[in-house]
């Protein structure tokens, strides 16, 4: 029985530190509400044929929040209005300007 309690203890212990080391750099998930602005992850491929560079497009884009899908995703609108579809809070940035700028 003595062994079986020390493996518990033993687990348990290695549970802390796994989860210590691996939430070192985890950032925590912001929340946004419908109608906020954010920057929504520009995801972009080069194209020979069309002369385009992805290097040099934006990296992000100015979107609002559109709904609110579950507590990781989110419905987004491009500023025209215009759905542009559903993304994970990874993909997202919040928008820190003024009304005047955007």
């Amino acid at each position: 029985m003595e062994i079986y309690t020390d493996v518990r203890r033993h687990l348990a212990e290695a549970y802390v530190k796994n989860s210590r080391h691996y939430n070192l750099r985890k950032r925590p998930s912001e929340s946004y509400k419908v109608g906020e602005k954010v920057w929504k992850r520009n995801f972009v491929l080069s194209s020979r044929a069309e002369h385009f560079a992805a290097k040099l497009a934006p990296k992000f884009i100015l979107c609002t929040v559109r709904k609110v899908v579950s507590k990781l995703v989110y419905e987004l609108t491009d500023m025209n209005g215009k759905n542009v579809g559903r993304y994970h809070v990874k993909d997202l940035k919040p928008y820190y300007g003024s009304e005047v700028d955007a």
